[in-house]
C-alpha cells in the first residue's frame, strides 16, 4: 500500500512538475509574442490602430495560453500512462523555445 501511494505521489510530481514548467514557458512565450506584436504594430501600423491591435492581440494570445495549458495537462497525463511523458515534454518544450526564439528575433531586429 505504501509503495502504491509513493508511486502515485511520484506520478503526480512528474506530471504536474512538467506541466508547471510548460506553463511558465508558455507565459514567457505570451510575454515575448505580445512584445513582438507591439514592436510590429509600432513599426507598421498607424497611431490609431495601435491600441486596438495591441489590446486585441493580448486577448487572443491570452486565450491561446489558457487553452494550451488546459490541453497540456491532459496531454501529459495521457503521456505518462503510455510511457511517453519525457518525449512529450521535450517536444512541447522545443516548440515553446522555438516560439520564444522567433519572437525574440522579431523584437531584436524589427526596429
Amino acid at each position: 500500500m505504501v509503495a502504491t501511494m509513493a508511486r502515485n505521489i511520484g506520478k503526480f510530481f512528474l506530471i504536474y512538475g512538467a506541466w508547471i514548467v510548460s506553463a511558465a514557458l508558455a507565459l514567457l512565450d505570451f510575454v515575448l509574442v505580445r512584445q513582438a506584436i507591439m514592436t510590429l504594430v509600432v513599426r507598421f501600423v498607424g497611431k490609431w490602430g495601435r491600441a486596438a491591435a495591441v489590446n486585441f492581440s493580448m486577448v487572443i494570445i491570452g486565450l491561446a495560453w489558457l487553452i494550451a495549458i488546459i490541453f497540456l495537462e491532459a496531454y501529459y497525463r495521457e503521456g505518462y500512462s503510455a510511457g511517453l511523458l519525457p518525449r512529450r515534454f521535450g517536444k512541447v518544450t522545443l516548440y515553446m523555445l522555438g516560439i520564444a526564439a522567433v519572437a525574440g528575433l522579431i523584437i531584436q531586429f524589427v526596429v
